[in-house]
């Protein structure tokens, strides 16, 4: 595994805990496509 799946499986692990913890809900990745989902984080508002 390298290092890019080892970042992107630890970011869906915290999306899914904030998911379900503060919207009840929950994702099936198996529905997502990759180069979408890493281009979503890339745009995303929130910065560190």
């Amino acid at each position: 595994m390298g290092k890019l799946e080892n970042l992107t499986r630890t970011m869906r692990i915290w999306l899914d805990m904030i998911l379900k913890t503060e919207l009840k809900k929950l994702i099936n990745w198996q529905f997502v496509d990759k180069i979408h989902y890493l281009q979503a984080m890339e745009r995303s508002p929130i910065k560190d």
